[in-house]
């Protein structure tokens, strides 16, 4: 909830001074990081990979964000395949793919 009540703040100082944009990206970055491994901890993936994805639209440069959500997504597949939820698990494909993340075979077999 703090880090939602920063955004805007961040964003605004940022606009208003160059000088700071670095930081601000940094403070929410870490926000994003923080959120998403609380997440995680609870093996909640979809709420990990949502809040690291939102993350990115503030600090769209971080690569450990970026590697997050293909971590993530990978864990909700793997999820959602052990549970037979095989439609949902296809939909995330695309995404899996562009973060370095194949896991079609395990998804094809999925019935």
């Amino acid at each position: 909830a703090g880090c939602d009540a920063a955004r805007p703040l961040a964003h605004r100082a940022a606009n208003g001074d160059a000088t700071v944009k670095a930081s601000m990206t940094s403070a929410l970055e870490h926000c994003a990081h923080v959120a998403a491994e609380g997440a995680a901890a609870r093996g909640d993936w979809a709420s990990a990979a949502m809040l690291a994805r939102r993350g990115l639209l503030d600090a769209p440069e971080s690569a450990s964000l970026k590697n997050n959500v293909g971590v993530y997504l990978h864990n909700l597949t793997v999820t959602l395949v052990k549970a037979r939820r095989c439609d949902e698990a296809r939909a995330l494909l695309p995404e899996l793919r562009s973060a370095g993340r194949d896991l079609v075979a395990d998804v094809e077999r999925c019935r």
